[in-house]
């Protein structure tokens, strides 16, 4: 039996020498992995190029087998050809940083329709050519952590938790503004102007990386960062 559910491709890697594993954000399944043998041939009836970072997809697959972690693909179409994240670097390096951040906090097989509902919308929103990039990635970790329902109602609670977990050195007083901030960009949709100096909004998407590694299990460092920092500057 095959089943057809939407996809948001989260990252690949080669495997062999034309095939690949990818790990895919599935609305009815979660997160799941599956090995697309040719995919890199040329002859390769599923193409290679539908399995870029955040690529909004219809597919068919094939049920996992018992005991196995990878599953196969029938059959994959694009839902949404990008038009502004392949264009812009500032939406690319914001996409990479998505990717990653995704990567490191969504656990296989846990499907949530709400939540993948969200990701698409935010992904469509971030792909417009004409929307605004600038506060984006603090917004979307804001949002996300609300998700994974580890974002207090009190944006002040979060430095009260990195000064308890030794974080930060500063008393949690110290970040009022902050926390003002935080809690205006969290309740606000991504379309809403709001001017940020970028090193604030850098320190706020540092504090919001502390606050995702003391919540979630081997979080670590986001290897993308730096740059996302060079092209936000």
């Amino acid at each position: 039996m095959l089943y057809k559910t939407r996809a948001i491709i989260i990252n690949y890697v080669k495997y062999s020498e034309s095939s690949i594993i990818t790990k895919i954000f599935t609305e009815n399944f979660g997160l799941q992995s599956y090995i697309i043998n040719g995919v890199r041939s040329e002859k390769a009836k599923i193409k290679i190029a539908l399995f870029q970072p955040l690529t909004l997809l219809e597919i068919v697959v094939y049920p996992k087998k018992q005991g196995q972690n990878i599953s196969r693909i029938a059959e994959a179409k694009c839902e949404h050809i990008f038009v502004g994240i392949l264009k812009d670097f500032k939406k690319t390096a914001i996409a990479t940083f998505i990717c990653e951040i995704l990567h490191k906090s969504l656990q296989e097989d846990a499907p949530d329709v709400l939540f993948f509902d969200f990701l698409k919308d935010s992904i469509l929103f971030l792909d417009n050519p004409s929307s605004e990039e600038e506060n984006f990635s603090l917004q979307f970790l804001l949002k996300m952590a609300s998700f994974l329902g580890f974002l207090p109602e009190n944006m002040k609670d979060i430095f009260v938790e990195l000064h308890q977990q030794k974080a930060i050195s500063m008393l949690p007083e110290s970040f009022t503004q902050e926390a003002n901030i935080l809690q205006t960009l969290a309740n606000t949709p991504y379309q809403t102007n709001f001017s940020l100096k970028s090193s604030l909004r850098r320190e706020l998407v540092d504090y919001m990386l502390l606050f995702y590694r003391l919540n979630l299990d081997n979080f670590g460092n986001i290897k993308s960062l730096g740059i996302l920092r060079e092209v936000l500057k």
